[in-house]
Parts: C-alpha cells; structure tokens; sequence
C-alpha cells in the first residue's frame, strides 16, 4: 500500500515474510534503477519513507531480494 503525506515524503508498506531482506529501489524512467536502501522484515510488515521523493515529477518504485 502507499500514500503520500503532505510534506511531499512518499510512504509505502511492504508485507512479506518475517526475517526476509528487501533492496528498494526507485527509478524515474522503469529502465535505470537507484537503490535506496535495505531493509529488514522483522515484524511482517514494513514501512518504507522516501525523503528525496519531491525532487522528481515521477517516481516508481519496487522491491527485490539482495543479490
């Protein structure tokens, strides 16, 4: 799920199994990928904030297993 707070952060949560790991990764254009960040599955669900998300007039987004 996603939403958009109004100080511009865009927020989304990803429910997964507990103790996966997720690469996040934004992309402007579906062809180049820019990785954000990993994170940790601890409780089933996690909550992910792009702080920079403003800066572009789109933004996609995804997340995948570490190579």
């Amino acid at each position: 799920s996603a939403m958009t707070m109004t100080n511009g952060v865009f927020q989304f949560s990803l429910t997964g199994a507990v103790g996966d790991v997720y690469v996040i990764e934004s992309s402007s254009d579906l062809t180049n990928w820019t990785a954000l960040g990993a994170v940790s599955n601890g409780t089933g669900t996690i909550q992910f904030a792009d702080t920079n998300s403003f800066s572009f007039p789109q933004c996609f987004y995804r997340a995948r297993p570490p190579e």
